[in-house]
């Protein structure tokens, strides 16, 4: 029954992964928690994420490549974000290993990860009602942008979130890049799905081979990433379709739902 549970858990993160545009983890993390709380203990958290973040890379990986063949990608702002959400990640999976985080203590990382889907879910309403765009730098312009505001301002926030926990980083470097960088979309999701893969792989390096054995180590998550990516590669080939088809606003609607109770779910246990 597990097996069958991670399963449609896997393919369920790559359908709305496809869908919203977004790292898979964000439905897996939840998913998981809400599915296996009662069984599993606490600290199995740190499996979870561990897990999430090598389905992270695969996901991630497809994407860049398309986004690279396509050259939609900003390398003046590349050259800034991957190294400093190298750094970031390093320092969200250090703490996330933290003695406070450990046994019972996992649960906070889970009701961390609750209001994190809250963001998500804020952003989505915001983007569900916003008609205003933000102004957009031209090619000449981008290439003239501080470095500090790339790495300060997006890389560090972004690898950190992700190494704390074990979501791609994606639905905070996107709007940031908008925000503080004025990168249009199109190369704000390009320039994102090439940082996930790289950075999502040093992550899940760190993160798998500092799990403890007394949770089941690495063996234990690579089991669950096994059973997780093939699935999820199927969602995300199946949602990348899918959104051409069904309408916009029902899609975010339905997200935004998801989200609501997931974030409650985490939250309140």
């Amino acid at each position: 029954m597990d097996t069958i549970l991670l399963i449609i858990a896997g393919f369920f993160s790559g359908l709305f992964g496809g869908l919203m545009g977004i790292g898979g983890s964000v439905i897996l993390l939840p998913a998981l928690a809400i599915l296996f709380s009662s069984r599993h203990a606490p600290d199995q958290q740190h499996v979870y994420q561990a897990a999430a973040m090598i389905m992270n890379f695969f996901v991630a990986l497809p994407s860049a490549i398309a986004h690279h063949r396509k050259k939609n990608l900003t390398w003046p702002i590349l050259k800034w974000l991957i190294p400093a959400g190298i750094v970031g990640i390093f320092f969200g999976v250090t703490f996330s290993n933290l003695s406070f985080f450990q046994g019972e203590g996992a649960l906070y990382l889970r009701k961390m990860l609750g209001l994190f889907l809250f963001y998500v879910l804020g952003f989505n309403l915001y983007r569900l009602f916003a008609k205003s765009r933000y102004a957009e730098l031209s090619e000449s312009s981008i290439k003239a942008i501080n470095p500090v505001r790339v790495t300060a301002g997006v890389g560090l926030p972004m690898g950190f979130l992700a190494g704390l926990l074990g979501v791609g980083g994606g639905i905070l470097c996107v709007p940031l890049q908008q925000m503080l960088l004025r990168i249009p979309l199109p190369k704000a999701i390009a320039n994102s799905s090439a940082a996930i893969l790289v950075i999502t792989l040093f992550g899940a390096i760190y993160k798998n081979v500092t799990l403890p054995e007394n949770i089941g180590g690495m063996t234990q998550s690579l089991r669950l990433a096994i059973l997780i990516i093939p699935p999820s590669f199927i969602g995300g080939y199946l949602g990348a379709r899918l959104v051409y088809i069904l309408p916009r606003v029902i899609l975010r609607i339905i997200f935004i739902l998801l989200m609501l109770y997931g974030g409650l779910r985490l939250i309140l246990g």
